[in-house]
């Protein structure tokens, strides 16, 4: 089926202004013109590993994702889809391994038919791949949804219509973000657009719904992603010498780590054979801590005696300090939503049934941050 023009009022917002027109030629522009769906004539059998495609792979989470999958005995290959170069410098970052095998990087354009590759490759690559893991998608929220089309939505496209082309059942699973529910105007469209795209024709897709995404629990050769708002509030927070005594609609710190929450992932992709249609796994931490708890341990952590309140620090900052020595200031539009967003309740039954380490997670705590 096509998604008819009702649907696309679910997305729409009216404080949006003309970014909704943009938003609905969007959706109907890629949910036409699907492929014919081919018979599903090659049917895995249970003794066989999982082969999977990983995008994003040269990623801050790719890198816990190709860990957590190479590891896992059930999968026996994947396929690293790149839009870089950067296979010899991710590589190495893993020192030896002795499953290297298991994996092979593919450079692959995001925003051509089946993605670049040689008709030869693809079709190869048709007949074999169980999972499409797809983690190329930006979260970034100061750019504009137009930015997002080209590479991410139409790679999104491309993996559906690989799905559709296959004689295999192939799993979708697509990271996605609360953000796509929650208000933040830059942000919001741009997930629903993929998401509606993604459950179409009967095809089998993970929608992984995840909260904030913390530094790494065991992993301690990474630490947060350099470009995540936390890490950048924080090192305002040491120039300032000001630490922020609440986090508005983050106050209850539902935060997954790095690692653990790639290995959640994982451990879903091994019963997605057995869903049809679209299922959303809402990835937040169900056993939360309270930021006021935290605050002292992050205090002592950044040699800071003071806390303010988040609203009253930003005002502060843009009166009296430059961007470039106080990185928080490029997100002043994103924390003043922080403070005034009010808090998801989010339901986790459909992650814990799943997952065993969704149902072994632990409160974040000082040491984690």
């Amino acid at each position: 089926m096509e998604y008819q023009p009702e649907d696309v009022s679910k997305v729409l917002d009216p404080t949006l202004g003309p970014a909704n027109n943009y938003l609905e030629d969007l959706i109907q522009t890629y949910s036409i013109n699907f492929p014919f769906k081919k018979a599903k004539t090659i049917i895995k059998s249970h003794d066989d590993g999982l082969q999977v495609i990983l995008t994003g792979s040269t990623g801050y989470l790719g890198y816990y994702f190709l860990k957590a999958l190479i590891a896992d005995s059930k999968v026996a290959r994947i396929i690293c889809f790149n839009r870089s170069e950067a296979e010899k410098d991710f590589v190495a970052e893993f020192g030896n391994l002795d499953d290297a095998q298991k994996f092979q990087f593919v450079k692959a354009s995001f925003d051509e038919p089946r993605f670049g590759l040689e008709p030869a490759i693809h079709q190869s690559f048709l007949e074999s791949i169980d999972v499409i893991l797809h983690n190329a998608w930006a979260v970034d929220f100061n750019l504009p949804i137009e930015s997002f089309e080209k590479v991410h939505i139409v790679g999104v496209r491309n993996c559906i219509d690989w799905s559709l082309l296959s004689p295999r059942k192939v799993t979708i699973q697509f990271m996605s973000s609360l953000g796509s529910l929650a208000s933040w105007p830059s942000f919001r469209p741009k997930t629903p657009v993929s998401e509606q795209a993604a459950e179409i024709h009967g095809i089998s897709v993970d929608v992984l719904r995840c909260g904030q995404i913390g530094g790494p629990a065991v992993d301690g050769k990474k630490q947060w992603d350099a470009w995540d708002w936390f890490p950048i509030l924080l090192q305002t927070s040491k120039a300032l010498e000001l630490v922020p005594s609440d986090l508005g609609s983050q106050d209850l710190v539902q935060w997954i780590p790095a690692d653990i929450v790639t290995q959640i992932i994982v451990e879903l992709m091994h019963g997605s054979d057995m869903r049809e249609g679209l299922t959303t796994f809402n990835l937040v931490n169900p056993r939360f801590a309270k930021w006021s708890d935290l605050v002292p341990g992050v205090k002592q952590l950044l040699g800071v005696a003071k806390e303010v309140s988040l609203e009253l620090k930003k005002h502060d900052a843009t009166s009296k300090y430059e961007l470039q020595n106080f990185p928080a200031l490029k997100l002043l539009g994103f924390l003043e939503w922080l403070t005034n967003e009010e808090r998801l309740v989010m339901i986790t039954e459909n992650a814990q049934a799943a997952s065993p380490s969704f149902r072994d997670l632990s409160p974040i705590d000082d040491e984690m941050i």
